[in-house]
Order: structure tokens, then sequence, then C-alpha cells
């Protein structure tokens, strides 16, 4: 025998039981698990794509300081340009003015102020992050700086 309870969207006078409260739940899962995972696609090229940014300034200028010499950039608007915009961590558009300057390894840990070491984050993610080191969230962009020797090119 189903047991019946009241829900508390619905008008007072209707009564749904157990197995569609259920199924309504597992609904209501399911789609925020699709959005959760059309999230994660859009992060992945939003990745990509700052990859490909990164290579086509690699090989037009052999270096990020020939790059911001040529336009005559500073580091953050240098960043500014190469991240599209965007923090390089939750990969949201921000205004320049909005954002701060991320030690990937932070100085606390020996880390220092050369380019390769910085990329330009958002206040709430750059707060959020403080000094941790162990976030899989963070350590999946120091690793990508790792993986090319151009970051590591100082003048």
């Amino acid at each position: 025998m189903l047991r019946y309870q009241e829900h508390e969207s619905l008008d007072r006078n209707e009564i749904l039981c157990e197995d569609e409260i259920l199924c309504y739940m597992v609904k209501k899962i399911m789609f925020l698990k699709q959005q959760l995972k059309e999230k994660k696609n859009e992060v992945e090229r939003i990745k990509h794509e700052m990859a490909i940014k990164e290579n086509e300034v690699i090989n037009q200028f052999g270096s990020p300081y020939e790059y911001m010499k040529f336009h005559q950039l500073n580091k953050k608007e240098f960043l500014y340009r190469l991240q599209d915009k965007c923090c390089n961590y939750c990969h949201n558009k921000c205004d320049i003015k909005k954002m701060t300057m991320e030690h990937l390894i932070p100085k606390s840990y020996g880390g220092t102020q050369k380019l390769g070491n910085i990329c330009l984050v958002c206040k709430k993610c750059n707060r959020i992050r403080s000094n941790n080191m162990s976030d899989p969230d963070f350590i999946d962009v120091i690793n990508r700086r790792l993986d090319i020797d151009w970051w590591r090119i100082d003048p």
C-alpha cells in the first residue's frame, strides 16, 4: 500500500504519493547532472581555446617578453589578452580592473614574481585559493604551465 504526503510546492489540496515525489527528485537530479556536464564541457572548451592562443603567441613571437615589448604591455595587460579576458580558474569573463595577479606558486612557498608564475584571476577565486597548493582545480593550471617551456623563459 502506498503512503501519501503533501508536497510543499503544491496547493494544500493536492497530494502526491511517495513514488511521484521520488520520480520528481530523480528527474531534478538528472537535470542538474546534465547542467554540470555542460558547464564542465564549456570549461574544457575555454581551456582548449586558451592553449591555442598561447601557442599562437609562442609561434609568432618566441617568448612572452617579445610579445609584451612589441605591443607595449605590462604583465597584467599581457595576461589579460592571453587569457581572453577570463579568470584563469573559473573561466568567467571579467573586466581587467576586477582581476588580480595570482601567484601559481604562492610567495609564501617560494614563488616568484616571474611571468611564468603569475596568472590573472577574479577576486573571488583569489580569495578562495589563498595560498592553498592542494586544490585540484588549481593544480591543472600549474601543470599546463609547466608543460610549456615558453613560460619558464625570463629575461
